[in-house]
């Protein structure tokens, strides 16, 4: 028995998979490009920050009550900013389950 031959339908169907593929890579790489760009001249030290600023810190997965790796800096930070009286007094909003 001999192994069947792709039919020019399936062929089609690969090929526009992997036109969909490429375009949607292209698309996320255009965009993350258009936000570094946007974004990178408002990105500033923390003692560059104005005084009254409101600081916005997204955090990640908090397990037994202890932030993880990735949000403790970003807590470090607002926390100094703080206490400088660079920002305004925090508040904690807390959305799902460490779980």
């Amino acid at each position: 028995m001999r192994p069947r031959r792709s039919t020019s339908a399936g062929r089609l169907l690969w090929r526009l998979g992997l036109l969909g593929l490429i375009v949607g890579e292209g698309i996320v790489a255009a965009s993350a490009t258009w936000v570094y760009f946007a974004a990178r001249s408002r990105v500033v030290a923390p003692q560059d920050v104005p005084a009254g600023s409101t600081a916005l810190v997204l955090g990640s997965k908090v397990s037994d009550g202890e932030p993880g790796e990735y949000v403790r800096a970003r807590l470090d930070t607002a926390v100094a900013l703080y206490r400088s009286g660079r920002i305004a007094p925090l508040g904690v909003v807390e959305f799902g389950s460490a779980g």
